[in-house]
């Protein structure tokens, strides 16, 4: 009676844990991203209002492209239930009115976005912005990260999947901020500054202006947060 009911008995049960397994999981992409809860994310769009950052060779403002891609983004992850958390959603600085009024407009909005970090410890804080220089060849994606431990894997992570989905010929190293960089400097918890191209370069500003290639960019920057995510609960598992 046992040699008749064991073989039945476990291949129900082997049956029953491979089913679980495939469950926990499922494929995004080429990414399989973990059932376990993500960290939330807090999507931080540079400049705002008054603020219009750097100023491209087409005469568009960086501000509208940083917000134009969190916004993209955001989209794509509340998509994969992640919570997400914008340190802007429109046309405006996070500053208070009394802020704002102080005389010191920059140092209140980089410590209010410095807040959000320390509010979220266990966030991921990725900063969206463009480059400028005033040589115009210059081109391609870079990342900068915190000090803070898994910044400076999130940053490498997003780095090689736009390399590979869309620039080549990228070379561009990440890159560890340091005080001059005091938004990252100063985060309290895993964080990333990506500088998404050079408004400088008119090639790319035109590229950066298309709504097409925005979703391109961002929709590969979700992946590498994705993936991001999926590394860092197999590690904790």
């Amino acid at each position: 009676m046992l040699r008749g009911w064991f073989p039945s008995r476990l291949f129900t049960a082997g049956l029953s844990v491979l089913l679980l397994l495939l469950f926990a999981f499922r494929t995004f992409g080429d990414v399989a991203v973990a059932a376990a809860p993500p960290p939330a994310v807090i999507l931080d769009a540079g400049h705002g209002g008054p603020d219009g950052g750097a100023t491209g060779v087409n005469g568009v403002s960086e501000k509208d492209l940083n917000l134009a891609m969190v916004l993209l983004l955001a989209e794509l992850l509340r998509g994969e239930g992640v919570e997400v958390i914008l340190t802007r959603s429109d046309d405006a600085l996070p500053i208070t009115e009394e802020q704002d009024g102080s005389g010191h407009r920059k140092r209140w909005d980089v410590t209010n976005r410095i807040a959000f970090t320390n509010l979220y410890p266990d966030a991921l804080f990725v900063s969206i912005h463009m480059n400028m220089f005033p040589v115009a060849k210059y081109s391609g994606l870079q990342v900068w990260y915190a000090r803070t431990p898994g910044s400076a894997a999130l940053a490498e992570t997003v780095r090689r999947r736009v390399v590979a989905d869309l620039q080549p010929d990228n070379e561009r190293q990440c890159k560890q901020a340091d005080r001059n960089i005091r938004l990252l400097d100063s985060a309290g918890c895993v964080a990333i500054l990506i500088e998404c191209g050079f408004l400088s370069n008119p090639g790319e500003c035109e590229k950066l202006c298309s709504p097409d290639y925005q979703r391109e960019l961002s929709f590969s920057i979700f992946c590498a947060i994705m993936e991001y995510v999926n590394q860092r609960n197999g590690a904790e598992s």
